[in-house]
């Protein structure tokens, strides 16, 4: 390290001062020498972190700096007859060579700190992270199996529903069950080929052609051909012969 300080001093005792020093330059040589070796040897006994730290607590450089003073004040008097007023550090710092190594070392130990904090952050992460998951997986669950128990309520009541229904008119319910089956499957410009006994036939027989008739085979299909057969027996000779012309 290197270290310079400032001292401002004044004569005590002039005849000891004139004896010793005789001038100013004298006393400022035999000053500089004392704050050279007290300044020295404080350094050598107090850690760095004592004179450069970003912690009150672990911050002594006033402390330091006024036992310097001291030390200085009680051999200058007594050596030179002058009064040592105070002490102040001008200079602390590395020396030039030394500077980017010292430099780099700082950098180096401010990245393993950071590291240091990265992995505890990145294990935190994960801890919360697994934690979140599991969570998530015990609502997920528990939501799984509340919609399934309101399913399955929900498909009984349905299916009392159908047998209340079912039970207190089954025609008209299987009417309504013909309805849903035909929509289902029966689309636009769809064809289909049914037996004339299918009730989904007579359902849409009687809806697009016979508005209240019976569909074919049956009694009122029957006496409707009767009634027509009547008729055209009944109709004149030369109608039908022209209609057969």
């Amino acid at each position: 390290m290197i270290a310079s300080g400032v001292i401002l001093w004044r004569v005590d005792d002039p005849r000891k001062y004139f004896e010793t020093v005789v001038n100013r330059a004298g006393a400022e040589s035999r000053l500089s020498d004392i704050l050279s070796a007290e300044l020295g040897a404080a350094i050598g006994r107090n850690p760095l972190r004592a004179f450069v730290a970003t912690d009150q607590d672990t911050d002594r450089a006033e402390e330091i700096l006024a036992t310097v003073a001291e030390q200085c004040r009680n051999t200058a008097r007594r050596d030179y007859g002058i009064d040592v007023v105070d002490v102040q550090l001008q200079r602390f710092d590395f020396p030039e060579r030394n500077r980017l190594r010292v430099y780099a070392r700082m950098k180096s130990e401010r990245a393993r700190i950071s590291m240091k904090y990265r992995s505890e952050g990145e294990e935190e992460g994960l801890k919360i992270r697994a934690e979140a998951e599991e969570g998530q997986t015990r609502i997920r669950s528990e939501a799984f199996k509340v919609a399934e128990r309101h399913r399955g309520e929900g498909e009984a009541e349905a299916a009392r529903i159908y047998a209340d229904t079912l039970e207190a008119a089954p025609d008209f319910y299987r009417f309504l069950r013909t309805l849903e089956a035909s929509r289902k499957f029966v689309g636009e410009g769809t064809t289909l080929v049914l037996p004339a006994n299918s009730e989904l036939f007579g359902l849409l027989y009687d809806s697009n052609h016979y508005q209240g008739a019976k569909r074919p085979g049956s009694e009122g299909a029957a006496k409707a051909s009767q009634n027509d057969a009547q008729e055209e027996d009944d109709r004149p000779d030369d109608e039908m012969f022209n209609q057969g012309g």
